[in-house]
Formats: C-alpha cells, sequence, structure tokens
C-alpha cells in the first residue's frame, strides 16, 4: 500500500538521515519542530514506525533505552557509550557469520549483537591513571 509523502512524513525522515546520532522519537520531535512548531508528538512516532514498516529507516534497539532510528538500512551493528549514552555504526567485522540456526523448538527469524563499552571522546577524558 502506498503511503502519503507529507511534509511531515519528509521531515521525520530528513531528521533520522540528519542527525548522525541515531536519534531517539524525542530527538526527531525536536528536529521537526523547528520547521512545523505545531507537530504532534503521535504524528512523528507513526512516521517513524511507518518509514521503519516500508525500510527506508532502521529500529535500534537497546534493552532499558529508549527506541532510536538509523537511515543507514543495511545491516549493520551498533556500539552504545556506557558513559554518554551515544550509539554509533560499527563496521568491524564480527564473527557471527551467519544467524544461530533454528532447532525443534524454535524458529529464528533474526538476531540482534548489543554492543558497549567507552567512545573514544569519553574515554580521553579519563584520567591517564583511570585507562
Amino acid at each position: 500500500m502506498a503511503h502519503r509523502n507529507t511534509r511531515q512524513r519528509q521531515l521525520v525522515l530528513e531528521a533520522v538521515r540528519s542527525l548522525a546520532s541515531h536519534p531517539t522519537a524525542d530527538d526527531v520531535l525536536a528536529y521537526v519542530t523547528e520547521a512545523l512548531p505545531g507537530v504532534s508528538r503521535a504524528t512523528i512516532y507513526n512516521n517513524l514506525n511507518q518509514l521503519v514498516s516500508d525500510g527506508l529507516v532502521g529500529r535500534v534497539r537497546y534493552p532499558g533505552e529508549p527506541d532510536r532510528f538509523d537511515g543507514r538500512t543495511a545491516r549493520h551493528l551498533h556500539f552504545r557509550c556506557d558513559v554518554c549514552g551515544r550509539v554509533f555504526d560499527y563496521d568491524e567485522p564480527v564473527s557471527l557469520s551467519s544467524p544461530p540456526p533454528s532447532t525443534d523448538e524454535l524458529e529464528v527469524t533474526g538476531y540482534d549483537i548489543w554492543l558497549s563499552g567507552t567512545c573514544r571522546t569519553c574515554r580521553d577524558k579519563r584520567p591517564r591513571t583511570e585507562r
């Protein structure tokens, strides 16, 4: 089913693609509000969910954190800094060559790997004795 390409939808997509920080819905709302001051939170969530469904935006989930959105839709990993909370694309090879196999009990349809640690900026701010 085709969806209308509204101004709100265009701005939501622009926000996700422009904000390299893997923005949350609140980050997208702040961005879109600059151009459309009356836009509602529901409009942002509805458009984000539709863009994810349409494959134009990726959803990044870390347990206990708000969903983040990614304009880069090709399969790749993410790294979350434990200090500042920023999320980065992680393009280094990881030794998991294929999805885990299904078993008699479980049909595996996908998997996620959560990488976390300390980003360079936060690591460089620590005193040398703590590195």
